[in-house]
């Protein structure tokens, strides 16, 4: 099952495999569910007519968006020697309690085909792919999504209390294009394909 919200006339809409759901749905409203339930609620919805219109962020506009870094080797390695202080980043990626930080909130994410911001006072800025969790009020995993995580390394690179002018502005989130409602052993072996456009 693949959750996607659209725009349309009306306002926003959410739908499932193509297909609106009622008016008045909400992801915050599902996620207040266990994930049993959740998916209960979801067979037995009636489907509408098939979804239309640009597809928008599968978020509410006030959800939060976490990320964790360094959790790669070669993550930890790169930082270091991008980082004058480079030594905090081993720490880390040893450490018991992983780095957590705000990437954005609802309102400020951007959706599937929609242009990423960057910082103009930056002179490197990257995307990151991010495989993104969708977790509910009893914290557990009900999706996944494909994730960007823009940031600015030379922000980040010179001082690590910069982190969050290097990560967290309007624009450096993306994610879409839908929630897929799945297990994780559903997503093994995926084809990832990645289109990057500079100047047209």
């Amino acid at each position: 099952m693949i959750l996607t919200q659209h725009q349309t006339r009306q306002g926003p809409r959410w739908a499932l495999d193509d297909y609106f759901l009622p008016q008045g749905f909400s992801l915050g409203c599902l996620l207040a569910l266990p994930k049993e339930a959740m998916v209960a609620l979801l067979k037995t919805l009636p489907a509408g007519e098939p979804a239309e219109g640009s597809i928008l962020p599968p978020l509410d506009p006030m959800h939060e968006v976490w990320a964790s870094g360094v959790t790669y080797l070669r993550s930890r390695e790169a930082r270091q020697v991008e980082s004058g202080v480079g030594d905090v980043y081993a720490k880390v990626y040893d450490a018991a309690r992983p780095e957590l930080f705000f990437k954005a909130i609802g309102w400020r994410v951007v959706g599937h085909a929609m242009p990423i911001r960057i910082r103009r006072d930056s002179g490197w800025n990257v995307p990151e792919p991010e495989m993104t969790l969708v977790v509910n009020c009893c914290r557990e995993i009900v999706g996944f999504c494909v994730g960007n995580d823009v940031s600015s390394r030379d922000i980040e690179g010179e001082n690590p209390l910069y982190l969050p002018q290097a990560k967290v502005y309007n624009g450096s989130c993306a994610l879409g294009p839908g929630i897929l409602l799945a297990e994780p052993d559903a997503l093994r072996d995926l084809p990832i394909q990645m289109e990057i456009l500079r100047g047209g």
